[in-house]
């Protein structure tokens, strides 16, 4: 492990953790597989804008595979710190500590979702049914933020709305509730990649009729974009 007063990193055999000591609020914070294939030096997921903030982060990045972040040497290490007291002074050692998940996949069992069968090999390589592996969707207090149409894009699609930033600002300091979420996502009307995404929606489930009904708001609600693409595929699915 190296270690300095500003922070430090442990590398472990499929993850990296790092922590830098900014303000008194801590955020942790867990990569996907997307940031760990990007290219040049690897920080933890929100490493700018936590650092723009002043608030001290333990990014937890994937070296290898992706694993759901389940491996023992992992919560080892969680367990080691709240032991000797890494956590003390942070508002995440409190009662009533935030999480925010965006798109969370926290079950793979197959009892609990027998309809999930997109991670076959993600399932064989945990015992999901573990008690540690909580359902934090389904926890009381837990709130759903949904945004309609975006899959697993989410972030993708608050960042072109221009709404990421101070979505995550808020959630962090716990700000934000379901009736102010659904007014800042009625934003999602005029983000293109959205409408995209709408109209995609409404051909896989067969319905035709919708998507031409999305591009005529588009025409009429929507000057200067242009979407001939979207056009095109519309038309081939009308016949």
């Amino acid at each position: 492990m190296q270690e300095g007063r500003r922070g430090f990193f442990r590398a472990l055999p499929r993850h990296g953790v790092a922590f830098f000591r900014r303000g008194p609020r801590l955020v942790v914070t867990f990569d996907n597989m997307k940031d760990r294939d990007g290219q040049g030096p690897q920080l933890p997921w929100g490493h700018d804008w936590l650092a723009r903030r002043g608030d001290s982060q333990l990014g937890v990045m994937m070296a290898r595979r992706n694993d759901w972040f389940r491996h023992g040497a992992l919560f080892d290490l969680f367990d080691e710190s709240s032991g000797a007291g890494f956590f003390a002074g942070f508002s995440v050692a409190a009662p009533g500590a935030r999480v925010v998940a965006l798109v969370p996949q926290t079950r793979l069992d197959p009892l609990a979702v027998p309809w999930e069968g997109r991670y076959r090999r993600g399932y064989e390589r945990g015992d999901w049914r573990d008690s540690r592996y909580r359902d934090g969707a389904a926890a009381d207090g837990a709130h759903h933020l949904r945004l309609p149409f975006a899959g697993h894009r989410v972030g993708r699609h608050l960042l072109h709305m221009g709404l990421l930033d101070q979505t995550m600002s808020a959630l962090v300091e716990g700000r934000l509730d379901v009736a102010q979420w659904r007014g800042m996502v009625r934003a999602r009307h005029d983000s293109l990649p959205w409408c995209r995404a709408l109209v995609a929606a409404c051909l896989a489930r067969d319905r035709p009729l919708l998507p031409q009904r999305v591009v005529d708001w588009i025409h009429d609600a929507q000057e200067g974009w242009h979407i001939p693409r979207l056009e095109r595929e519309v038309r081939t699915a009308r016949g």
